[in-house]
Parts: structure tokens; sequence; C-alpha cells
């Protein structure tokens, strides 16, 4: 009896050995597994992160718009609008710029944006004009969106900033329409006043 007892006592002491050495091996694995994996993921979040900084040092190169010169009457004007005046300071060269300057400034320019929406001057304050600072205004809000996102998509970067270069160009067509009314009209007056002229001068010869 006492045989037995002590065979199944040594039995449950090698079980339990065994049972303590493979959890031992168990969380050995697991933990050489989760260093693995970790420096796995932290390798491939720096491959990433120089693969972004890499993008970010490269120029956009688009090609720019073809500029719209305002009218004498409609640059005065526009000269006197403050916002008007940082969005185009803002977007000069945006055609230059690297994808770094890129991410730097459009946040500034979709506030620019946003700042000449709300500030139209009474003489600009018809609907094309509006329109057309709404469409620039969208149009920045998704350049800034994309431009911050940690994956960098260049294919739709440089379409949108393209479609914000000619945005800001159909802006300043609409401006120039506020005041080719106007021209057409003082035109009209000045044929109307020569005519009669015209009659006086034949009628004495």
């Amino acid at each position: 009896m006492k045989n037995n007892l002590s065979f199944a006592k040594i039995l449950k002491i090698a079980m339990l050995k065994v049972l303590k050495n493979f959890l031992f091996f168990s969380l050995t694995l697991i933990f050489m597994f989760s260093c693995d994996n970790t420096d796995k993921v932290a390798e491939e979040e720096k491959t990433f992160q120089l693969q972004r900084a890499k993008i970010l040092q490269k120029k956009i190169n688009i090609s720019p718009t073809k500029e719209v010169t305002l009218l004498k009457e409609a640059n005065d004007s526009a000269s006197n609008w403050a916002e008007y005046m940082n969005f185009q300071n803002e977007i000069r060269n945006i055609q230059n710029f690297t994808y770094q300057e890129l991410a730097s400034s459009s946040n500034n320019i979709r506030e620019t944006s946003l700042a000449m929406k709300d500030s139209v001057p009474p003489v600009f304050n018809v609907n094309p004009v509006k329109v057309r600072l709404n469409v620039l205004y969208t149009k920045s809000s998704m350049l800034n969106q994309l431009i911050q996102r940690q994956v960098i998509d260049t294919t739709r970067i440089k379409t949108t900033t393209a479609d914000l270069q000619d945005a800001f160009q159909n802006l300043k067509i609409q401006l120039n329409e506020v005041f080719l009314g106007t021209l057409e009209e003082f035109e009209k007056e000045i044929e109307k006043s020569i005519k009669p002229q015209d009659s006086t001068a034949t009628n004495k010869v």
C-alpha cells in the first residue's frame, strides 16, 4: 500500500515538473516571438518614415496654369481686398513647392481661402464670384487633407494642386466679369453720344 502511495506521489511530482517545464518553455517562446514581432514593426515603421521623408523633399513639379490678367478696375478693387492678396501670395509659386513646403503651407492656404470667402467686398458680392470662392475653399480643404495624411498619394496631390490653381484663375475671370458689364455699358454710351454728332456733321455738309 505504501509502495503504491509512494509511486503515485512520485508520478504526481514528475507530472508537475513536466508541466512546469512546458509552461516555462511556452512562455519563453511567446516572449521571443513578441520581441521579434516588435522589432519587425519598429523596422517597418522606420522604413516607412524614411520613405515618407524622402517623398516630402521632392518637388511637386506641375505645370503652372495660364495666368489670367485682371482688368485695371478689377485689379484696383482686388488690391484693397487683403484676404485676396494674402491668398494670391500663399499660392503664387505652389507648383514649385516641395511636398514638405506644401504640407507646411496647406493649412494656411485653407484658412486664407475661408477668410477670403467670408470677406467679399461689396463690389464683388455677386453669385458667380461667391460660387468660385466656394470651389476654391473646397479644393484648399481637400489638398490640406491629402498632404497631411501619413501615406502621401502624390498623384492625387498633384491633381488637386493643379485644380486649386485653376480655381484661382477662374475666380479672377469672374472678378473681371464684374467690370466687363460696366465697360460694355460705357462703350454703348460713347456710341450713343457719337451718333448725334455724326448726324449734325452730315447735315452741315
